[in-house]
């Protein structure tokens, strides 16, 4: 009786026939908004003669966080062992770590092992409904990360654009001994498996039979290390530290800096009906009947600080400045500091101060402030509150006089003490332009 020759079939024609029942089910109830897997897996297995060849010794892993749960990673795996042999994909759980292992693969388990578990990944966030792993929208990203042994080889060079544009490694692994790589192909599953197929033919993986034990271990120790430094804090704060004796420390200070605050916020505001009562036309008279509320005792502030040089000069105590006043004491502060300067050598590094009125003025200085750092070349800095004592020497050595009568010190709420830090030719220039702006 003859015998029927039966024709062999090509390894990718193998391959094909594996997904065909797979994809003449799924061309019976087309879905614009899905993407055929099973034609894209098709077209590979076509421009890739090879795509049904296992290649030598490879092995990649794919890692899950806890978020995902073991039943569901579990019926995922269970659904591509329709296609995939179990003894090349693996789900393995150790110490509560998650990761999946491919190995001795084809072009085509690839492919679809990695898209259906990166699609996994992605669906929770955008689909309530996750069941179905072979159906993937045209609007969900396929992107995620897998890891090779750094043993792992380039071996196609003019693929290395493939690693630099599409397939990402990452600089610094967190898992000892393994690469890192990330692909972002965006929605298009074609080009996603495409990708994958030239980089994957370009690499020659090393024979090693304890990768699995390597990663294993290594994953573990990076999990477990994250996870203590993210709870090493488990003590109360509270029990690291006396909070009573932090209490009897730090209550007295409170207390002496809320007197300070007060007392001065009731000097301000005597200060201020000083400055009321004279606008209003109420003259002397009326400040004298109410010198016990309106009266401020400037000594305070005057002391050594604003003597100057001159010996005949003598403080004069009042309640108030007019502005034009404030002006001129801070015009002639800059200038009796210009000659100052010049007494000096001009290459000599010195930090100096001047005096600007706080009303117009100094919101000035404040816009013009890179400008006048760049041409001057100068470090200058409008001083808050508590720096000010840092300038009491520097004024002290100031002779005003020579340009202006009204001797009296402007309260410190009414002027802004600006300091200019560099060499003295640079700072005349600063203290010039500054002047320039007083004037204005």
């Amino acid at each position: 009786m003859p015998v029927k020759k039966r024709i062999r079939e090509s390894e990718s024609a193998k391959v094909t026939a594996l997904f065909k029942k797979k994809r003449t089910q799924l061309n019976e109830n087309d879905n614009e908004d899905v993407q055929n897997i099973w034609r894209k897996l098709n077209n590979i297995s076509t421009k890739y003669e090879d795509s049904g060849k296992n290649i030598k010794n490879s092995l990649l892993f794919v890692t899950f966080t806890q978020s995902y749960s073991d039943n569901d990673i579990s019926n995922c795996i269970t659904a591509l062992h329709q296609y995939i042999d179990e003894s090349k994909l693996q789900f393995i759980i150790h110490c509560k770590h998650k990761f999946v292992i491919l190995k001795t693969f084809n072009i085509l388990d690839c492919c679809l092992t990695l898209t259906i578990l990166f699609a996994f990944k992605n669906k929770r966030w955008v689909s309530k409904n996750t069941n179905n792993y072979f159906s993937i929208s045209k609007e969900l990203d396929i992107r995620g990360s897998f890891y090779l042994s750094e043993r792992t080889k380039l071996v196609e060079e003019e693929n290395n654009n493939i690693i630099m544009n599409k397939i990402q490694k990452s600089t610094y692994s967190c898992i000892q001994h393994f690469d890192e790589f990330h692909i972002t192909e965006g929605k298009n599953i074609l080009k996603f498996m495409d990708t994958l197929s030239k980089f994957f033919i370009s690499l020659k993986f090393s024979k090693n039979n304890s990768i699995i034990k390597a990663f294993t271990r290594s994953y573990t120790n990076f999990v477990t290390s994250l996870d203590t430094h993210m709870t090493e804090m488990a003590l109360d704060p509270f029990m690291l530290y006396d909070l009573e004796h932090i209490i009897s420390q730090n209550k007295p200070l409170i207390e002496e800096s809320k007197n300070h605050i007060a007392n001065y916020a009731k000097e301000l505001t005597q200060y201020t009906k000083g400055i009321v009562l004279t606008e209003n036309g109420s003259g002397n008279s009326t400040r004298n009947t109410n010198s016990s509320e309106s009266t401020i005792d400037v000594e305070k502030y005057n002391n050594e600080e604003h003597t100057t040089r001159n010996p005949k000069q003598t403080l004069i105590r009042s309640t108030f400045m007019t502005q034009e006043q404030i002006k001129d004491h801070c015009v002639a502060s800059v200038k009796a500091g210009m000659d100052t300067i010049k007494e000096k050598s001009p290459y000599d590094i010195m930090k100096v101060y001047l005096k600007c009125p706080k009303q117009n003025y100094i919101d000035l200085i404040y816009q013009n402030l890179n400008d006048l750092t760049t041409k001057s070349n100068c470090n200058i800095i409008v001083l808050h509150l508590n720096n000010l004592h840092e300038s009491e020497d520097w004024f002290k050595t100031l002779d005003i006089s020579k340009y202006t009568n009204f001797t009296q010190v402007p309260h410190p709420s009414t002027v802004r003490i600006v300091s200019i830090g560099g060499v003295g030719e640079h700072i005349l220039k600063a203290f010039q332009m500054i002047l320039d702006i007083l004037n204005t």
